[in-house]
């Protein structure tokens, strides 16, 4: 039965609760899980524990939406069970020549997931794959599960699989360890190991997780961007996610050799196993992704009740060259603008010397774009106050960078939130910032999405005034724009 919001209630408006970004009803939720399109709709999976706001036994929740933006909630996709354990992380696939055998001949979708045993031998992990004839309203587990056994691997876990055109072949990338691990299938049932790759590649500050896939143009060249998240050690502490560009034949990736040591996704603390949707419509190939907004060093312990967790705003990827490096570029999707309600333009905005500029009053959630010349001596401030809560992002080009300091947005509840996260631009002639602000978190893109901050924050209030403060020679805002933004819910 599917689940549907009140909105004449108070539900969906308890304190911190996002208005933009999806959140479960009530209680845990993680790693999103089985981004797929199929018939109209986007399929979202996540990690759940439908019994407590604490991370617990896995199962898999579920949501579709129309448009990435309005969310409908749907009944428990899969639970734990005593054959197999619990239903961690994994991937959807719509199996439209039904090389699976599932479907008499028809189309249909299949959940490709890790599970586990907790009183197993050395808590190892194994494949497994459940089916929908009901274009995912129910859910069955394959009777000769697991399709990849596994008594010797630990950590080996959470498959991203999707069609491999040139060789026809069902591509399954997972986790194992230190490194991912490549297979191939015709029916989804059999598998065969193909290579690994980067045991020797990247960051290693913790176990790796959560794998992705997925080639993207550059100039009319195919590349392919293999994604892995790292539960300790990322650029601004705890778990985070890196990213790797190169070449894929169906069975080898090659890392293109020119490439940075380590590229991270984000410069902020709360973006994590980010997944891809697979199977999206039209003929422009987007690609188009969303992570788990927190952080697992302080993922249980986040001060909401009724919830716990968000996903990020969907993003739209590119794939840039610049000066024989490749850099992935993260943007809002442009389905975001229709969110859009009251609005405030200023052009040729300029604030002097030691001198600020005020916006008060500005209701949350909200989005900011704003043209920045650099041309002068640069050195500014922007302060977002929630009456006694202040979250404060800076810039100056002596050092290029962009540092966020939220040591004042309710940190108390683990000492490992009160933070600065920094992202290192170089030397920019101008600097683009498009701002998302929700009622527990801000997303920051900087130059189309080259550089990525999101990070969590609880302001006491809803409402807040925004300053700018000027600090160096005459800013020059070319133009800024605030927007109010309309509930999803």
């Amino acid at each position: 039965m599917k689940e549907i919001i009140n909105k004449n209630a108070n539900y969906y408006k308890e304190k911190y609760r996002p208005q933009i970004h999806f959140t479960p009803q009530k209680n845990w939720m993680n790693d999103p899980n089985g981004l797929v399109y199929y018939k109209g709709k986007y399929h979202l999976f996540y990690q759940h524990h439908p019994y407590s706001n604490v991370w617990g036994p896995m199962h898999w929740g579920h949501a579709v939406s129309e448009d990435l933006l309005h969310w409908e909630h749907l009944p428990i996709a899969l639970a734990p069970d005593e054959e197999t354990g619990m239903a961690f992380s994994g991937s959807a696939v719509v199996d439209y020549n039904d090389s699976s055998g599932f479907f008499e001949g028809k189309s249909g979708l299949v959940l490709i997931y890790t599970s586990t045993l907790p009183e197993s031998e050395g808590g190892h992990q194994q494949q497994c794959i459940a089916y929908s004839e009901d274009d995912g309203l129910s859910w069955h587990k394959y009777s000769a599960n697991p399709v990849i056994k596994n008594k010797v691997k630990t950590d080996f876990r959470d498959p991203k699989v999707f069609w491999h055109q040139k060789t026809k072949k069902w591509v399954m990338v997972l986790v194992a360890g230190d490194r991912v691990e490549f297979y191939n299938s015709s029916n989804l049932k059999d598998w065969k190991y193909l290579s690994e790759f980067g045991s020797k590649r990247g960051s290693h500050g913790g176990v790796w997780e959560c794998p992705d896939l997925f080639p993207i143009e550059e100039e009319d060249k195919e590349y392919w961007v293999l994604k892995v998240d790292v539960q300790k050690g990322a650029i601004a502490g705890g778990s985070g996610g890196q990213y790797f560009v190169g070449h894929f034949d169906g069975k080898i990736y090659s890392e293109i050799d020119n490439f940075n040591d380590v590229n991270w996704l984000d410069y902020g603390q709360d973006f994590y196993a980010a997944q891809s949707w697979n199977n999206l419509p039209g003929d422009n190939k987007r690609n188009i992704w969303l992570g788990w907004m927190s952080n697992w060093d302080y993922a249980n312990e986040v001060p909401t009740e009724v919830w716990k967790s968000a996903m990020s705003i969907p993003r739209e990827l590119k794939l840039i060259k610049e000066k024989e490096e490749f850099n992935l570029l993260q943007q809002p999707i442009n389905e975001l603008k229709e969110l859009r309600n009251e609005k405030y333009i200023f052009k040729n905005l300029r604030i002097g010397k030691n001198n600020n500029k005020d916006f008060k009053g500005i209701k949350n959630p909200l989005e900011i774009v704003a043209d920045f010349y650099l041309e002068n001596k640069v050195e500014f401030e922007i302060q977002f106050k929630f009456n006694e809560d202040n979250l404060t992002l800076s810039y100056n080009d002596r050092n290029s960078k962009v540092i966020i300091n939220r040591e004042n947005s309710a940190s108390s509840f683990h000492p490992d939130f009160k933070s600065e996260q920094i992202a290192d631009l170089g030397e920019l002639e101008k600097m683009k910032l498009q701002i998302f602000i929700d009622w527990s978190s801000i997303e920051i893109f900087i130059n189309d999405g080259r550089w990525v901050i999101t990070d969590l924050i609880f302001p006491e209030e809803v409402e807040m005034d925004i300053i700018l403060n000027n600090f160096a020679e005459e800013l020059i805002i070319d133009k800024l724009e605030i927007f109010e933004l309309d509930s999803i819910w």
